[in-house]
């Protein structure tokens, strides 16, 4: 139900604002008054087409604002399916026509094609005049005449609940489908990857160790002569640190007897005698344990360069990045010989879901027949009195191909005013009045 229409700069109106209670509100006037542009106005948020020459002030826009009670209306499929904000209440539809000439559409502030504003607007608004009636003739209005008499809210909700989940479960099996079709593609490019990956055994820190070692085993003469130079500085036996503080401690250790007040740095010399006696002892070592070992370069360096290659390979710059996508692809691959496996449990799903909907469709059917029955009957005796003695109506149910969101009839209204008249349907027989 509308509650409130507003109108901004559109043909004569400069801001209109009405709102509408339940029940019937009624718009009079005489000729010219316009009534022809309010609803005019509110034909735009129905989506019909935008007329430039509707602007009253051509450099300012014009704004037609619908609000209206959804409460009833069972909406939430329309919105879920155009992945809009549903409000089970209430909902806006609005219309902005540009001075440029380009219109915006929008629901619940939203901005949407005119398209599902139209579709939605149908929904809502029933717009009946002489020669002109936009949800007689439509078959959804039909079947929702026939739900709504039937008391089939319930069950069409739980239906369509079943029908989605159902849906999403063949949208899943067909997206299953294309990336299986998609890694059976590439299955072999992933092994050919992976295997040349796994081969390669790498270890996460390995390239750091192996640069350092790298550039050692590059420069050893260099290295081994800088140590000689400190072991010069540390070992000589008249220059050299170690022998000149063992001499210093000496001294220290004889005063000491005659001047007992140095014993504390005795103590401290002799500590750091023999710090320094063990830092060139590992001097010593770290020079006798270096050599020149072609051999050895060589293999670090081929070993670098399988780190190198594969980065530069997959445009990465670190191990951690390799090992990852060894993981990836190994995963991807797992995948892969998972599917069929995925697909056949996805099936299964599917049949034990259309077996609930199927189930849900019967259920719906026999309710629409029953109360079709009714409808038929109820109509054709409340009509014969206005001077219809002959008028015949039906309400025809037949089978869809294929189930959609309101299940799997086809409903058609059927009419006959004569007594040799055929049915036909109501959309081709019936006048305007």
């Amino acid at each position: 139900m509308i509650k409130k229409l507003s109108i901004r700069n559109y043909t004569l109106i400069d801001e209109l604002n009405i709102e509408f209670n339940s029940g019937f509100s009624v718009i009079t006037g005489e000729t010219g008054a316009g009534k022809s542009i309010i609803l005019g106005a509110l034909s735009l948020i129905l989506g019909q087409r935008a007329d430039l020459k509707s602007l009253k002030r051509t450099d300012e826009k014009s704004v037609i604002e619908g609000l209206f009670d959804i409460s009833s209306y069972h909406l939430q499929s329309f919105f879920e399916e155009n992945e809009l904000d549903y409000d089970a209440k209430e909902c806006i539809l609005r219309r902005e026509i540009l001075p440029s000439g380009k219109s915006r559409a929008f629901i619940n502030d939203t901005p949407v094609s005119v398209t599902q504003l139209k579709s939605l607007g149908e929904q809502l608004i029933d717009i009946h005049s002489q020669h002109q009636n936009l949800l007689l003739a439509d078959s959804h209005f039909q079947l929702r005449v026939v739900d709504t008499m039937a008391g089939n809210f319930s069950l069409l909700s739980d239906y369509q609940r079943e029908y989605r989940s159902w849906h999403e479960l063949l949208r899943e099996y067909a997206r299953l489908q294309d990336e299986n079709r998609s890694g059976r593609e590439e299955e072999d490019y992933l092994r050919y990857q992976l295997s040349q990956l796994e081969e390669a055994q790498l270890k996460e820190g390995e390239q750091e160790e192996l640069e350092v070692e790298q550039q050692t085993l590059q420069h050893v003469e260099e290295i081994k002569g800088e140590l000689a130079v400190i072991q010069g500085y540390l070992h000589e036996e008249e220059t050299g640190v170690v022998p000149l503080l063992n001499a210093a401690l000496s001294k220290m250790k004889s005063l000491s007897r005659l001047y007992p007040e140095i014993d504390e740095l005795v103590g401290r010399i002799e500590s750091d005698y023999i710090d320094l006696k063990d830092i060139a002892s590992s001097v010593d070592h770290s020079q006798d344990s270096l050599s020149v070992d072609p051999d050895r370069l060589s293999w670090v360096e081929n070993r670098l360069d399988i780190y190198y290659s594969l980065q530069q390979k997959h445009r990465v710059s670190t191990t951690v990045e390799l090992l990852a996508l060894r993981d990836s692809f190994a995963d991807k691959l797992t995948r892969i010989e998972n599917y069929d496996e995925e697909l056949s449990e996805l099936r299964r799903k599917i049949e034990v879901q259309e077996r609930r909907v199927s189930e849900l469709v019967g259920k719906l059917s026999a309710e629409r027949r029953k109360a079709a029955d009714q409808i038929s009957r109820t109509l054709t005796e409340r009509v014969k009195p206005l001077g219809m003695p002959n008028l015949r109506f039906e309400i025809e149910i037949s089978p869809r191909q294929q189930y959609d969101e309101n299940g799997g009839d086809i409903i058609r209204f059927l009419f006959s005013a004569n007594k040799n008249q055929p049915l036909q349907s109501v959309s081709e027989v019936a006048s305007g009045g």
